[in-house]
């Protein structure tokens, strides 16, 4: 094989072996060589191509849209553009054309080199990226929260509208020094110092500070979050950040921490300050009516003893709620107690009160080990509601049982049935029901009756409705 031969050969080869269409056309527009890439897009074998026309094989229509760039490159232009085309499957793909005019010594234009790229999936990478990034900002715009996205230098690219409108900023500004004017001056330097530290480290970024409002010039607490989104390299390609206004929520925590702070302040003053001197009041009753005196004087001893016991009897349950409302159980000391007999001591103090209203139905005893002034509390406050929201005068059931290795109590009185929604909020701490208006308490009792069943492991269960009654049942393990 002559060495032109061999190099027409290689040059063949390589014009076969590259997938981009490769054509030489002489200045009538005949094609005068295809390589096979070309061939077989139109179908057709190179050599059938040849001496064909660029309208012969597109057609009337097609060759419409391509008449004015033919013309420009047999006028020496050189021409790049992106060219739709229907595939033979129908549908619709794009070709990147460039078309480089081939003259001769005089500048005369003899023909012209057309190749051409199929960049049907690039160009749909493209276009769904396109929609993915319009998708993403309409997103953005629609969130109450202060949306952006930073390189991975951490430069800010983006942010969406809501960030203009709080700050009141130009939009599409995304200069950096801006911060220094929307940021509070106490929290610029801890902020700097956090993204950087997120950036070095490529780690989520997150950091409460203050941002000034355009419209009430108030620096307000916002939440900032931020990813990093990796390559499959493992490389930050971008950022994705919100900023949420906390300053309300901030505030009320911040309320709740002084109302806590005030809550054991008022607890500590109830558990020394108040009930100590209330100890001293008691204990001289107790001497006044040991001592050999008038028994008027020893009745208004007993009155101030009983009246010292009912505020006694407050504070430790309100000692008791907050120690509940602060998420601790009440402490409590057991030993074998006798449910029944403790049960008629209850009930004896109560029909002195309030008359024969109660009515006991029993065993002849009931013992587990229980804290003894913990069930005669759970008893006297259930029994208190029942006197305080029963029907005037109505029965007040006490039924006490066991079955296996568990204990109940149930109280029962009848009148107005509380409502499905008033019986959700009962045991919480202050509750009261709208029927209880015009009755004096804390709305304390339940909230005690529920912590100190729970004390014991046990559980509580109401149940209301104008037929049955009011139920209050409580469920005590035994031991």
């Amino acid at each position: 094989m002559s060495e032109f031969l061999k190099r027409n050969h290689q040059l063949m080869f390589i014009a076969d072996s590259i997938p981009t269409h490769l054509n030489y056309l002489d200045n009538e527009e005949r094609f005068v060589f295809v390589n096979k890439a070309a061939a077989d897009y139109w179908q057709l074998s190179p050599k059938a191509m040849v001496g064909k026309t660029i309208k012969e094989l597109m057609g009337e229509e097609a060759y419409k849209q391509i008449k004015e760039t033919l013309i420009q490159v047999l006028g020496g232009e050189t021409i790049t553009h992106e060219f739709p085309f229907q595939a033979p499957d129908g549908s619709v793909g794009y070709f990147l054309n460039s078309y480089v005019p081939d003259k001769d010594d005089f500048g005369k234009v003899i023909g012209f080199v057309a190749t051409g790229t199929d960049i049907t999936e690039r160009r749909k990478a493209l276009e769904c990226a396109e929609k993915l990034a319009k998708d993403f900002k309409t997103l953005a715009n629609s969130m109450p929260q202060i949306v952006w996205t930073a390189n991975p230098d951490g430069l800010v690219d983006y942010y969406n509208e809501r960030f203009y409108a709080y700050t009141g900023l130009s939009t599409g500004c995304l200069d950096e020094s801006m911060w220094l004017k929307i940021v509070h001056p106490e929290d610029i330097d801890l902020l700097q110092t956090t993204w950087q530290k997120a950036l070095f480290e490529g780690k989520p970024y997150e950091l409460e500070f203050r941002i000034r409002h355009v419209n009430t010039e108030e620096y307000r607490w916002h939440l900032t979050r931020a990813i990093p989104i990796r390559n499959q390299k493992g490389e930050v390609i971008k950022w994705y950040g919100s900023n949420t206004d906390i300053h309300d929520s901030k505030l009320d925590l911040q309320n709740l921490e002084i109302e806590k702070n005030i809550r054991d302040q008022i607890v500590s003053t109830l558990s020394h300050d108040l009930r100590t001197p209330l100890t001293t009041v008691k204990m001289s009753s107790q001497l006044i009516l040991k001592m050999n005196l008038d028994d008027s004087i020893k009745k208004l001893a007993q009155r101030i003893k009983v009246n010292i016991d009912r505020a006694d009897k407050m504070i430790q349950n309100l000692l008791d709620v907050s120690k509940l409302k602060a998420g601790h159980s009440i402490p409590i000391n057991t030993s074998t107690c006798d449910l029944v007999l403790i049960a008629r001591e209850v009930i004896e103090e109560f029909a002195f009160n309030h008359g024969e209203r109660f009515l006991l139905q029993s065993p002849a005893s009931l013992l587990g080990v229980w804290d003894c002034d913990g069930l005669r509390r759970i008893l006297e406050n259930l029994l208190s509601n029942a006197v305080k929201y029963g029907a005037f005068e109505s029965q007040i059931h006490i039924n006490l049982g066991q079955s296996n290795s568990v204990a109940s109590l149930e109280i029962v009185n009848f009148g107005n049935p509380i409502s499905s929604h008033e019986l959700s909020l009962l045991f919480a701490p202050y509750a009261r029901t709208k029927t209880t208006h015009n009755i004096q308490g804390w709305g304390l009792g339940l909230s005690l009756v529920k912590g100190l069943t729970e004390a014991h492991g046990g559980e509580v269960k109401v149940s209301s409705t104008l037929e049955d009654g009011t139920r209050f049942k409580v469920l005590l393990p035994l031991a």
